[in-house]
């Protein structure tokens, strides 16, 4: 026994010095991954040593069959592919972890199931309340329902409260999102009334999470035998906590006992916290790294462009007169125009895209709208060449004057600007790119003409005008004749304009004039001022500005202003607070093959590429990196050779591709991609391997059960794409996929079937960023007769009811989206009596954006599963969540999360790691540390109440550290992104805390006060006071802010019960501050926060 001591001393001792040394080089670091296997590997290495009053001491993971039972005594250890058995120091989980990794956290098996649980869950149906008491009889966007058994149908329906609450049990369909008041809270319902006009009281003891008729169940369960994924509203799935991911190996006491004295006797724990010690700054180093280095542009020196060809690639090129552009000779002005264009005072801008994808193309004086998604068409490795075949527009809308330039407004973008040379009118455009109204703008140019049109920063109804005698903007919802504000320059011509958005809401117009001026002017946005004219002019420091003007452009993204001038010269710089003057300029210069410097001749910047700084301007991207501007010219050598007249970019809802399109003057369109190379053929080639699963998928019980279940908000994550998508059938005459849709859109339209058997509908969906993730069909409108007895979709079967006219919803599960990537076809049965024709009445697809969805991350997990699955049932070692996580977790984050494994109770006072396991709560980014840090608290507090009050502490105490790191960088120039972010991510963990486990919260504020809270709004002062946001970040921003405070009054409310002072004073301060702020865009986002 002596010499066995011995040789494990040896080997511990060994394995530490070899650890050490792997740490102490970079490059040496991943060999600490594989010296970690080592005997003490089962052990405590950040808790208490071996000694403990247990009887048993727990062993490495290991895997089980997937048809084991959880508490079997048999262990049974599977073969490699080798066929050699699996090292109990292998690091592979048990088959218990991997039913949680492949399904409960939404990797395979469910659409954002934790979303789903927080929004279906008791405890929170409870804190909520039906729209009616914040809507009355108004009108109020929403998604609603029907229920049948209520007979709220047709124009009747309920809110989603509602129906998860008051109609839980009935038949509940989805009907739509649109302008609507509940009429379940309105007292709609005979014999009934809303449950929901309150908060309720929640018990602990409700029934399960509403579900619709319908349901579907998990998608991929790794057994029969596995139970159905628990329902829980808090994150005790997302912990593990309570699984079994070990199996229990029994260790005489005597052992433990000398193991114990062994390990202190090694000094073991003390020099691996040391070891991680030393690796924990590389990676807090990079969360402040995130913080410093958003969006910089090292300014101050001059820029020499650099040339590259891998900004951009060419994945689509359609050939000259795809588009018609020629100038029509038809108008008065036409000549006017094409000298204008001639000599360079004007420049067309042709193309605009909208957030969702259509694409405006101004052809002559037609506005062309075309699909954004099915123009790019599907990935390809080669570029390919398109003509006019390809492209076909869905509406072309005539505006009766040569169309010059175009804008979506960013805000809402059913809002389309058009401009030609002395005419301007606002189109409103419908889902299916029609044009439903139209809007004259009255500009009384007196001579004058336009030379740009823009929206106003995060306004929905304001337009700036630009000509070369006067800049107006207009606010379109009061007048579209007299404009709130008017400027002039007295003394010059107006070349261009540009507005910054400064801090505290403040906004300036800068005006580039002819001579090379730049004037300012502080806009207010009262009544009409009558005219201005412009007199302030903008000191540009460090230059000696001499040449004529040509463009100027502020870019949001990287707050820089870019200025160009008539003679090639161009540089950009850093406006001041209040733009009395431009530092920190740096001017751009290209280097010719001589080795000499000219001027870069970059003009007309417009930002392409949102947060990846690549901007155009003619032929030209430029991307700004630090200190070096690297350029890549866009003419291919194939390409056209005629002026470009429209440049616009598309980041599409996948994650990888960002698409530029460049129009020229001869009608040819480049598609140009801003991806990593093979990123393209990878996703093709896993789609084509999911595909070729096909029905193996459907049949294997591993992925579905015979029942699938779907929350009853499944569609609310959705949107329609029956529009975009094309449907093919021999029910359908002539193969006229859009007069089908135009019948089924109307209320007495069908499709019918040419014999009583019954017959098939395809669904093609032709855009490469969009899954179909369901469908919604009605019947019973035209003829109860004719309703389908079933209704087939990947081997599984809807039964309709008899006479009975209603909705079916039928989303997909996340197996059958996958195999729907392009087409699906759905089989209509036969009617109940046999004889007569079955007919649809209406038919809607609905689709997700594919990184909403998951998409690669569940064909991934889709393929390893079916690999695990077809190995005879036994799990290889790793589940793909895991691995998924340690392939994107840094070196060091590994190492710390590998050796980070107690198995013993302690108290936290004597919890050696407790210092790292705070450092590595302050973040939620390195998500396998965090997983390794619950692991921890999970060993040392077993019980669950304990466990999660100690996490929230650690995370909460997290936010109160960063928080005030965040308030010292407010302000700073370039932070401001990265700021918004990390501020959204403190507060979801917050909100998360303060909503699921509210005592945890209240205890954590009535131990260590406010600051938690006051640190948080704190940061969104500043964030609100000095970044302009876009509607979405700034609804999600303030919206969180304001259930923030509700559950701080909430906790407030029940201390007070304690203390006998009530006071929620505090928390009401705050509303009052952030209703009353003083920016609109803040004021409406308060109002459209969900109170409780």
């Amino acid at each position: 026994m002596a010499m066995e001591e011995n040789l494990m001393k040896m080997v511990l001792k060994r394995t530490i010095m070899l650890m050490e040394k792997l740490a102490a080089d970079e490059k040496l670091l991943p060999g600490t991954l594989l010296s970690n296997r080592s005997p003490s590997h089962g052990t405590s290495s950040c808790g208490k040593s071996l000694g403990s009053n247990k009887n048993t001491a727990t062993g490495p993971l290991v895997p089980k069959l997937a048809g084991t039972a959880k508490k079997s005594e048999t262990l049974a250890l599977p073969l490699d592919q080798e066929g050699s058995s699996i090292s109990l120091e292998c690091d592979v989980t048990s088959v218990d972890e991997d039913e949680d990794d492949g399904t409960s956290d939404g990797e395979v098996a469910s659409l954002d199931k934790e979303d789903e649980e927080d929004a279906n869950s008791e405890r929170y149906l409870a804190s909520k309340v039906c729209t009616f008491t914040s809507s009355g009889s108004n009108f109020m966007e929403q998604h609603w329902y029907f229920c049948y058994t209520c007979d709220l149908t047709v124009s009747k329906g309920c809110c989603s409260v509602c129906a998860k609450v008051c109609h839980r049990g009935h038949r509940v369909v989805y009907s739509r999102s649109s302008r609507f008041f509940c009429d379940c809270g309105a007292g709609g319902v005979r014999g009934s009334s809303c449950q929901c006009l309150k908060p309720r009281k929640f018990s602990g003891t409700g029934s399960a999470p509403a579900r619709s008729t319908n349901n579907f169940q998990s998608l991929l369960p790794l057994s029969e035998d596995v139970d159905q994924l628990a329902e829980s509203d808090s994150d005790v799935e997302e912990d593990g906590f309570g699984e079994e991911n070990h199996v229990v190996l029994s260790i005489p006491m005597e052992t433990q006992y000398k193991m114990s004295l062994l390990l202190e006797e090694l000094g073991i724990e003390d020099r691996v916290l040391e070891l991680f010690s030393s690796l924990l700054p590389s990676i807090t180093s990079k969360r402040d790294s995130g913080l410093s280095k958003d969006k910089q542009v090292n300014l101050g020196k001059d820029k020499v462009l650099s040339f590259d060809t891998d900004l951009l690639q060419l994945k689509k090129a359609y050939k000259s007169g795809s588009l018609d552009l020629k100038i029509k000779a038809d108008y008065a002005n036409s000549k006017d125009l094409k000298a204008l264009l001639a000599n360079g005072s004007i420049f067309k801008s042709l193309l605009s895209v909208s957030i969702r994808g259509r694409l405006a193309v101004g052809e002559g004086d037609k506005v062309a709208i075309f699909d954004v998604g099915q123009l790019i068409g599907q990935a390809t490795i080669a570029p390919i060449n398109a003509d006019k075949a390809n492209v076909k527009p869905l509406s072309r809308n005539i505006v009766r004057f040569e169309i010059v330039h175009l804008t979506f407004n960013s805000v809402v973008e059913n809002y389309l600007a058009v401009a030609g040379l002395e005419d301007c009118q606002i189109l409103t455009l419908n889902h299916r790119g029609e044009v439903i109204d139209r809007l004259a703008v009255e500009l009384a140019l007196q001579g004058a003409y336009i030379r740009r049109i823009d929206w106003v920063p995060g306004s929905q109804v304001q337009l700036m005008v630009v000509t070369n005698k006067f800049v107006k903007i207009y606010d379109l919802s009061q007048d579209s004749i007299s404009p709130t504000q008017y400027f002039t320059l007295p003394n010059d011509m107006i070349v261009d304009a540009t507005l910054f958005a400064a801090s505290r809401g403040r906004v300036f117009l800068l005006v580039l004039s002819e001579q090379g001026n730049l004037y300012r002017f502080e806009l207010s946005w009262g009544g009409n001022a009558g005219v201005t004219p412009l007199k302030e002019i903008v000191q540009i420091m460090g230059k000696d500005v001499t040449g004529k003007g040509s463009s100027v452009y502020f870019s949001p993204t990287y707050r820089l202003l870019f200025i160009s001038y008539h003679d090639g010269s161009s540089f950009m710089g850093r406006l001041s607070s209040d733009a009395t003057s431009l530092t920190e300029t740096s001017a751009m210069f290209e280097e010719e093959s001589d080795c000499k410097q000219r001027v870069a001749g970059l003009h007309r910047w417009k930002e392409l590429l949102g947060g990846s700084g690549v901007k155009s301007n003619a032929a030209s991207a430029v991307s700004l990196r630090g200190d070096g501007v690297c350029a890549q010219n866009l003419r291919h050598p194939t390409g056209s050779s005629s002026p470009m007249v429209g440049i616009t970019a598309y980041k599409p809802l996948s994650k990888d591709n960002v698409h530029c399109l460049v129009l020229h003057d001869d009608g040819s369109l480049q598609i140009y991609s801003h991806a990593r190379s093979g990123v393209d053929a990878y996703s093709n080639f896993t789609a084509e391997k999911v595909k070729k699963l096909g029905s193996k998928i459907l049949n294997n019980k591993a992925y579905a059960g015979a029942k699938p279940e779907f929350p009853l908000d499944f569609f609310e994550k959705a949107f329609c794409i029956t529009a975009d998508v094309r449907l093919g059938s021999d029910a359908i005459r002539n193969g006229d996929s859009e007069g089908a849709k135009q019948s089924l859109a109307s209320e007495d339209g069908f499709i019918e079937s040419p014999s009583p058997m019954g017959f098939k509908i395809s669904i093609s969906n032709p855009n490469p960023d969009i899954v179909m993730v369901g469908i919604r069909m009605h019947v019973g409108t035209t003829s109860a007769s004719s309703i389908p007895s079933e209704v087939t979709i990947f081997q599984r079967s809807i039964k309709m009811d008899e006479g009975m006219r209603c909705w079916y919803d039928i989303p997909f599960t996340v197996a059958e989206s996958l195999l729907a990537d392009e087409d699906v076809v759905i089989s209509v049965g036969p009617t109940t009596s046999g004889t007569a024709l079955p007919r649809i009445d209406s038919l809607e697809v609905y689709g997700r954006a594919k990184d909403e969805f998951g998409w690669k991350e569940k064909m991934d997990a889709v393929l390893d599963m079916e690999a695990r699955v077809l190995g005879h049932g036994l799990l290889l070692p790793g589940s793909s969540k895991k691995r998924a996580l340690t392939q994107s977790a840094s070196i060091e984050e590994q190492v710390i999360a590998d050796v980070c494994r107690p198995r013993y109770e302690v108290e936290l006072s004597e919890l050696k790691c407790k210092q790292l396991l705070e450092t590595i709560f302050e973040s939620d980014r390195e998500t396998l540390l965090q997983t390794a840090a619950c692991r921890v608290l999970q060993s040392v507090f077993p019980k669950k109440e304990t466990y999660y009050q100690v996490k929230d502490t650690m995370r909460l105490l997290g936010v109160v550290k960063v928080t005030s790191i965040l308030s010292s960088r407010l302000g700073i120039s370039g932070t401001g992104g990265s700021i918004v972010e990390e501020f959204n991510a403190q507060m979801r963990a917050v909100s998360k805390i303060s909503l699921t486990r509210k005592a945890n919260f209240s205890a954590f504020l009535e131990m260590n006060g406010s600051e938690v809270v006051d640190n948080l709004m704190h940061v969104l002062w500043g964030i609100l006071e000095s970044e302009p946001l876009d509607t979405p970040t700034m609804n999600n921003v303030v919206m969180s802010s304001v259930e923030l405070i509700y559950s701080y009054a909430e906790c407030l409310a029940s201390q007070a019960k304690v203390t006998g002072v009530h006071s929620v004073a505090p928390a009401v301060q705050l509303l009052k501050a952030l209703i009353l702020f003083p920016n609109e865009s803040v004021q409406t986002s308060s109002r459209y926060a969900p109170v409780c």
